[in-house]
């Protein structure tokens, strides 16, 4: 394990104070994990005086990027009931009177990388009706994977955004990466892609 000191925690309060992060979590997720941060969500947001429906997007992307960590991160734990669980960090800042963001990182194997580059990258093509066509086509012919999705959260994501999304990935080694993603959500519903 990597030492770590005081001035390290220091740094990391200055980088989310400096970036108005609101709320981080870096460890497994879980389904506990998703209602008791969805209950901080549903309580905290609120005191920013923003509309409901922005809540809704907020709360309805992170769940959805929290998702994503929980099924595909190539990092996993195993919970009392031997239940796989993936691991990453997921939070949510904001850009004053602009727009709030979501984030997650999360380990992925380089062999995933081309195909959800591929994914992303034809989402972040499409305006707001081929993007609600493409959502709608994926619900009816998709087929489950064996981690139990369609393919729709990325889709989702995009479409309460009304933003592209922006990702990259972070070699760590020869199997791994870092997919970090961002998912911004303009402070006034009247604002879209």
């Amino acid at each position: 394990m990597k030492e770590f000191n005081l001035d390290n925690y220091a740094n990391v309060y200055d980088f989310m104070d400096n970036n108005e992060i609101i709320f981080s979590y870096k460890g497994p997720i879980s389904q506990e994990i998703l209602i008791a941060v969805g209950d901080t969500i549903k309580t905290e947001l609120p005191a920013e005086d923003i509309e409901n429906k922005i809540i809704k997007r907020i709360f309805a992307v992170f769940i959805e990027e929290a998702q994503n960590v929980l099924k595909h991160s190539f990092d996993k734990h195993y919970g009392d009931k031997k239940k796989e669980t993936g691991v990453g960090l997921i939070g949510i800042g904001k850009k004053k009177n602009e727009y709030f963001f979501i984030f997650s990182v999360n380990v992925v194997q380089n062999s995933q990388i081309k195909k959800l580059k591929a994914h992303l990258d034809h989402i972040n093509s499409l305006d707001k009706k081929e993007l609600k066509d493409y959502y709608n086509h994926q619900r009816k012919t998709a087929v489950l994977s064996e981690k139990g999705g369609a393919g729709l959260g990325f889709i989702d994501m995009a479409r309460k955004s009304g933003q592209p999304l922006e990702y990259k990935f972070n070699k760590i080694d020869n199997d791994r990466s870092f997919f970090e993603i961002l998912i911004k959500i303009p402070y006034s519903s009247g604002v879209n892609k």
